[in-house]
């Protein structure tokens, strides 16, 4: 007999969570029969992540990012930042934003291991 437990996929490269299901172990069995990895326990893809090391679910820290005129500093690395819905891949601590138009623009900063962090940035 097989017991229904919440079991979270997630991406093996990075341990961003990116799926929650509550399912039987044969089916997570054939899941990872195709490709997919799964780790049984509870957490959510915006509070948590999966560490590689020791294949736990962590919660995912503060963003400790900090922001003054349009450098950031103390990004997670590697982090996305988003400005106006367009993704940037970030892999430096300190990140100095650019424009081209003057305006407001909201300024997201997200890491697998940190919770995202909103700015607006008017220049």
């Amino acid at each position: 007999m097989s017991y229904t437990s919440q079991y979270l996929q997630y991406d093996n490269i990075t341990g961003r969570i990116f799926g929650v299901i509550t399912t039987d172990a044969d089916s997570i069995d054939t899941g990872r029969a195709n490709g997919s990895f799964y780790l049984a326990g509870e957490g959510h893809w915006d509070t948590h992540y999966v560490d590689l090391a020791t294949l736990t679910i962590q919660p995912r820290n503060a963003n400790p990012t900090t922001i003054s005129g349009t450098t950031l500093s103390n990004v997670p690395v590697p982090s996305t930042i988003i400005v106006d819905n367009v993704r940037y891949e970030a892999d430096e601590a300190t990140v100095e934003l650019s424009f081209t138009h003057a305006g407001t623009y909201e300024v997201t900063v997200d890491s697998v291991t940190a919770l995202a962090v909103k700015f607006t940035v008017t220049v």
